[in-house]
């Protein structure tokens, strides 16, 4: 029997199911009564009135068309572009985001276009740039690695992971 010398990863799924966990604010369209959950509990939901839970629930209900969500503060073009600059200018290091923007920003990009002010296309395409410009400065410190450690200060869950086989 072989034995498995690799180090094994998580999923790019199993990471977008640990985003889901993530607490986010929706707009409720009617009154609902709470419901004890296993995980958590959602709370009691009041038409219009902002209201936060988890991601994946937020979704669940989007879908059944009993709420709108809140997109965060960081989801906008704005913000990005001003991080995608900081990325350039930076070359030493990567720009704070949150610890699951990647996957956060695909489930909201895929699931409520509807809910968000700018341009879901524009967006998209300025998260893949991101990403890309990211990725290249973790790819560019491997050369400098240090023998005992390699500091990855500042980047997602996702983007550890993608690098982690590396």
């Amino acid at each position: 029997m072989k034995r498995q010398t690799e180090t094994i990863g998580i999923t790019a799924k199993e990471v977008a199911f640990l985003a889901e966990q993530e607490l986010i604010y929706i707009l409720p369209r009617y009154t609902m009564n709470g419901v004890e959950l296993i995980g958590s509990n959602m709370p009691k939901l009041k038409a219009l009135q902002r209201t936060q839970v988890a991601l994946w629930l937020a979704v669940l209900l989007k879908r059944q068309n009993k709420c709108n969500i809140v997109i965060p503060d960081w989801l906008n073009l704005p913000f990005l572009k001003s991080k995608f600059k900081e990325e350039e200018q930076k070359k030493d290091r990567v720009s704070e985001l949150p610890w699951h923007w990647i996957p956060t920003a695909k489930i909201l990009l895929d699931i409520c276009q509807d809910d968000f002010i700018d341009s879901p296309h524009e967006l998209k395409s300025l998260i893949q740039d991101l990403r890309e410009i990211r990725m290249l400065k973790v790819r560019q410190s491997f050369g400098m690695i240090d023998d005992e450690y390699m500091e990855l200060t500042g980047l997602s869950l996702m983007e550890i992971n993608d690098v982690r086989p590396f």
